[in-house]
């Protein structure tokens, strides 16, 4: 026999927390699949990562 302890299930809190991060995943791969679906979001972000790589760029140029 095991202990009563040992037969609980997890705590409120501990579902709560397990709950809006299982929501959070869902979310998170929901938007990353639609970003990857849509062109426009696709230019978008090709354009933003160019933008931050010329300006790592420029920050380590030699002049």
């Amino acid at each position: 026999m095991t202990p009563a302890a040992d037969q609980r299930g997890f705590s409120l809190r501990a579902s709560a927390i397990t709950f809006v991060l299982s929501v959070a995943g869902v979310v998170a791969i929901t938007v990353l699949l639609l970003l990857i679906a849509d062109p426009r979001a696709q230019a978008f972000w090709a354009d933003r990562w160019r933008e931050l790589v010329s300006t790592i760029g420029g920050l380590f140029a030699q002049r």
